[in-house]
């Protein structure tokens, strides 16, 4: 009763009430504003509709209701937060130099300050590193950018784009060192939209972007903005979203499936069957004509146009069935209004023909001419139906696809989700777990309903992908220590209970900005393995933007997906990768384009403020003069830059983090460090619904958030992606000794029966037997024993997580862990009662005590491992034999050879893993 009357009273403290809020100023609209949106038409751009928050619900899909002070913050199509106000010329131009000259070219400050070539990172980073790096950004932050200079402002560089604001393309100088030899002279580029560009704002209010994408990890990309993108991609059926079996794959739902295409064979059949029709209609009504009433031919063709249009507006007269299976909504209503604009359209093509030679035809040249120009005008608007009834989707997002590829996935967000190879297999992974998560669930509480297995799914979901971006790739990228230092995460499983319900869960314009620094990470070749991991083949990854329809060919998903974890990223360097840098969107849609050059613009285009703000921002002593920035750059880049700008107040900001020296045994500098983690305390001390958080309702429990610790890619990757049968613990990182692959089987993850309802358990009635016997996602052949892996103590005694064969891993549980060999090994985490100096797979403790994974300080976690067994197997009969971790990289085709036939000990058969 005590706690039944503590939740009545905090729900009425903290509801909040519905209403119209503004989605600038997060404000509750008035009634006089409300009405001033309606004659604008703006209502839907510019305010949102909440429904009451309650503390006892989840995260919302639209992400409001995530702050009770401000409920619609954390909303999509909000606003940006700033570090500092912004620097605009004429407070809505792009930013100037100090004196309100224009700053140099973006490319020529990119040319000046980081090269092109191609140098790989052979020792740290693969390219799964880069791009869970990029799913992350563009999880929180999207603004409508691209895809307006890239489809509907194709023309900035021309003397149209002179005339048009929003344009402002960066300019290429007559001396560039790469594009002089070409008559390029202008990369085409145009404003974000803000809230003054929608009529929401008035002018007099500094320009504001639109993000939108929800300023949260929630992973939105998957599951939408809003509920309308949810419905789309949501089964409503024990907690599923919808995947479809194509290929022996199963994947998501094609947004091109239900689009008409008509091809020239199609439209000339249509026209060959509307002429055919329309003759035989109009001979009878002649024949007639002739008989009854001694017309002229001019007569004739009157009275039988006005028949023809009665008959067509009545209906007697019916359009040929050229749409798809599924019509669009109101079907008849468009067809009967496109009716007069037929007529209209072939009455005036029958003007153009001369009277004289309608009055000398002959019947059968009449009734050939009017059916030839009806059915042209016919075409004509049955093409114009079709785009507006069912827009191409594939030529507005998959946009590079060429005429055999034909997939375009649906997700909740498909233009992010459909940006680039390696971010749609990231997007499908996590859509998949998803899936995998509510099967699993259903099977532990079967008295579970649809809507409770979607939102615990959908929770644990985000959680996997909130921790291994904070816990496993930035520590990597960050330091460890520093990100323990700086509140960003803790060195014990242990419930956050900092919460500041002032800090507004929005991101930076900063942090989008500065985090494009990464960008350099980029390898601009896409390698595919084939199963025995040998190189393939490559392909462009500017010439695969917005291509989708590639990854189902033949078996390029498998491929790329070993790549995605086999391929070194390039060098977190000044070098930027030739396809990035020069032919950034590729040939057909830009002829050259520089993405550094995009960024540094795009910096500009929202008014960011010089990087020597910024200094002075973090607590760094801010430059007076070039030379002061001597100690925090290398002198080549001081000249640089001192070239380039006239003050050192003018540097861009990017342009300065592109130039710092990196913090000792970290990936960037301390400017850069400073608003990265400025933002990450944002995200886990705003966001209401963070998953380390445990005092609100829907709060993990402890022992949960102890499998959601053991969340990890290698995990994500293994049982969700086709081709990866084995992968290297530390997925992020190169393939290298001490970070060998290993069998899927021996990489852990939680235990999900940590979800376990025991309410569901009281009734025999809600037993089942397996309902979701079969992952479904992976190829039948790579793991034909996987499967959901619950035991059942009257079914199959040794049913496990994955595997089910019980005489081969007899003690396999629900957490991946094998009882009778390790029975307390963890993936990373401390138990001081079990092997205090276990790390990297090395077991002399007398040896190697404190080694770690590679970066973490060696005296910050002694008790760190791997995470994976037998290492004997993979190196040799012991240590000694294992090769040194600082020497050169085994040949991994090899080792892959050996790893095919590698037995596991514990089975009596010999029996070769699948």
């Amino acid at each position: 009763m005590y706690y039944l009357f503590n939740f009545l009273i905090f729900t009425a403290i903290c509801r909040v009430d519905s209403g119209q809020f503004d989605r600038y100023s997060g404000k509750k609209i008035e009634i006089a504003q409300a009405k001033e949106l309606r004659l604008k038409n703006a209502t839907e751009r510019c305010s949102i509709d909440l429904k009451p928050c309650t503390p006892h619900e989840g995260s919302r899909i639209d992400g409001t209701c995530n702050n009770y002070k401000y409920p619609t913050r954390g909303s999509a199509k909000g606003p940006y937060l700033r570090f500092l106000k912004p620097d605009y010329a004429n407070d809505r131009d792009i930013r100037m130099n100090r004196h309100g000259k224009p700053l140099p070219s973006a490319r020529k400050v990119r040319t000046e300050l980081h090269s092109t070539g191609r140098v790989e990172d052979k020792v740290t980073f693969n390219v799964a590193a880069v791009h869970m790096m990029e799913f992350i950004h563009r999880d929180i932050s999207i603004m409508d950018g691209p895809l307006d200079y890239l489809k509907r402002r194709q023309y900035c560089c021309s003397k149209i784009g002179d005339k048009d604001p929003k344009c402002i393309p960066i300019r290429v100088p007559e001396d560039d060192p790469y594009l002089k030899v070409t008559d390029i002279r202008c990369l085409n580029f145009s404003r974000a939209e803000t809230f003054q560009d929608s009529g929401c704002t008035p002018e007099i209010i500094l320009p504001e972007q639109i993000n939108y994408q929800t300023p949260v990890i929630d992973l939105s990309t998957i599951y939408g903005v809003d509920y309308k993108a949810l419905h789309k991609i949501r089964k409503f059926e024990h907690g599923l979203l919808i995947l479809e079996r194509r290929e022996n794959r199963y994947v998501p739902l094609n947004i091109t499936a239900n689009k008409t295409y008509l091809s020239s064979e199609m439209l000339e059949d249509m026209k060959n069957n509307i002429i055919s029709n329309i003759k035989d209609d109009m001979m009878i009504k002649l024949t007639m004509s002739m008989i009854n009433k001694n017309y002229t031919v001019a007569n004739m063709t009157t009275d039988l146009l006005a028949n023809l249009s009665s008959d067509m507006l009545d209906g007697k007269f019916k359009m040929p069935d050229f749409m798809s299976e599924k019509k669009p909504d109101k079907y008849n209503d468009i067809m009967y209004d496109v009716m007069p604009k037929i007529m209209s359209n072939f009455t005036n093509n029958m003007k153009s023909i001369d009277e004289k030679q309608l009055v000398n035809m002959t019947a059968n040249e009449l009734v050939d001419t009017i059916a030839n120009t009806l059915a042209n005008s016919m075409i004509g608007m049955v093409l114009d139906m079709v785009t507006s009834a069912a827009p191409n989707v594939n030529e507005s997002i998959c946009i590079q696809n060429n005429d055999t590829e034909t997939i375009c996935y649906q997700f909740g967000f498909p233009e992010v989700g459909n940006y680039d190879l390696r971010t749609t297999a990231l997007t499908i992974f996590f859509l998949r777990e998803h899936n995998r998560l509510a099967r699993a669930l259903y099977e532990i509480n079967p008295c579970w309903k649809d809507d409770r297995l979607f939102k615990v799914a959908r929770q644990i979901n985000i959680a996997t992908a909130s921790n291994i971006f904070m816990y496993e790739l930035l520590p990597a990228l960050l330091g460890y220590r520093n990100m323990v230092n700086h509140g960003l995460i803790s060195e014990n499983v242990e419930h956050v209970r900092t919460y500041d319900e002032e800090a507004v869960p929005l991101v930076y314009a900063e942090f989008d900005i500065a985090v494009r620094y990464f960008h350099t990470f980029l390898d601009g070749r896409i390698k595919t393995y084939s199963e025995n991991y040998h190189y393939k083949d490559e392909y462009s990854y500017s010439e695969t933007l917005f291509r989708s329809g590639l990854l189902e060919k033949g078996q390029i998903l498998e491929e790329l997906n070993r790549g995605l974890f086999h391929q070194y990223a390039a060098k977190i360097d000044d070098i930027q990768d030739p396809d990035i840098s020069e032919s950034y969107y590729g040939k057909k849609l830009q002829k050259a384009h520089d993405l550094p050059a995009i960024d540094i613009q795009r910096g500009r285009d929202m008014g960011v403020r010089g990087y020597n703000d910024y200094r002075h921002m973090c607590g760094l002593k801010p430059a007076k003069k070039f030379a002061d920035l001597i100690g925090f750059m290398e002198i080549e880049k001081v000249e640089a830059l001192k070239k380039l700008y006239e003050k050192v107040d003018d540097i861009d900001l990017l342009a300065g983090i592109m130039s710092e020296n990196h913090i000792q045994g970290i990936h960037v500098g301390p400017t850069l460090f400073c608003i990265m983690t400025k933002q990450l305390q944002i995200f886990r001390y705003s966001d209401r619904f963070w998953f380390e958080r445990g005092d609100q309702f829907h709060s993990f429990s402890l022992d949960q958030l102890h499998e959601i610790r053991k969340t990890n890619i290698a995990r994500l990757a293994c049982d969700n992606a086709e081709g990866i049968k084995y992968l290297q613990p530390q997925a992020f990182m190169s393939v290298r000794p001490g970070n060998m692959p290993v069998p899927c089987s021996h990489i852990e993850g939680p235990d999900l029966t940590k979800w376990s309802d025991g309410n569901c358990h009281r009734h025999n009635k809600y037993s089942h037997k397996d309902p979701f016997r079969s992952m479904g996602y992976k190829l039948s052949h790579e793991e034909p024993h996987r499967s959901m892996g619950y035991k059942h103590s009257d079914e199959e005694p040794h049913r496990s997580m994955g595997y089910k064969h019980s005489g081969e891993e007899p003690h396999r549980s629900m957490d991946y862990k094998h009882s009778g060999e390790e029975p307390h090994r963890s993936m990373g985490y401390k138990y001081p009662h079990e092997e205090p100096h276990r790390s990297m797979g090395h077991k002399n403790s007398h040896k190697e005590p404190h080694r770690d994974i590679g970066y973490k300080y060696s005296h910050e976690e002694p008790h760190r491992t791997m995470g994976y067994k037998d290492k004997e197997t993979y190196y040799g009969s012991s240590s000694e034999d294992a090769p040194d971790s600082t020497g050169p990289v085994t040949d991994f085709s090899s080792f892959f050879d050996n790893l095919l036939s590698y037995k596991h000990p514990s089975q009596d058969q010999g029996y070769i893993l699948m």
